[in-house]
């Protein structure tokens, strides 16, 4: 599919809230954490015109909650360091989003400080319906 790549580097919150506010019905979402999920997210997002979009960002409830009603199930229980991939999308009614977290924890880590590195597999269907 024809796309192009927008990257922002922001530190407060405010334009990935309005950013996740204009996302339109049928926009596919596709997420994944970056060290710190817990107050920083890497952020993808694929939307209908193909538009993909990398945000780095502190988290807060607003921005956890919009990012719920994309469907993750994970987001409000990130911590530091958690491994999270997450696709859903906006107005997706009949596709189940795909998700995996895997906890921070020293006593199951497979890199000491890091959890073991997640893949995720799965069919993104071309429309929302």
């Amino acid at each position: 599919m024809p796309g192009s790549y927008v990257h922002l580097d922001i530190t407060d919150v405010e334009p990935l809230i309005e950013f996740l506010k204009t996302i339109k019905d049928g926009s596919f979402v596709l997420m994944a954490s970056s060290d710190d999920p817990a107050t920083r997210s890497s952020i993808r997002v694929k939307a209908t015109r193909c538009l993909f979009v990398q945000l780095y960002n502190r988290l807060n409830d607003e921005a956890r909650t919009l990012i719920t009603e994309l469907g993750s199930s994970y987001i409000s229980v990130l911590e530091f360091r958690n491994n999270w991939l997450f696709v859903g999308g906006k107005g997706i009614k009949n596709i189940k989003p795909l998700e995996q977290h895997i906890k921070n924890d020293k006593a199951f880590n497979k890199y000491d400080d890091w959890p073991e590195m997640l893949e995720m597999g799965g069919c993104i269907p071309y429309s929302k319906d």
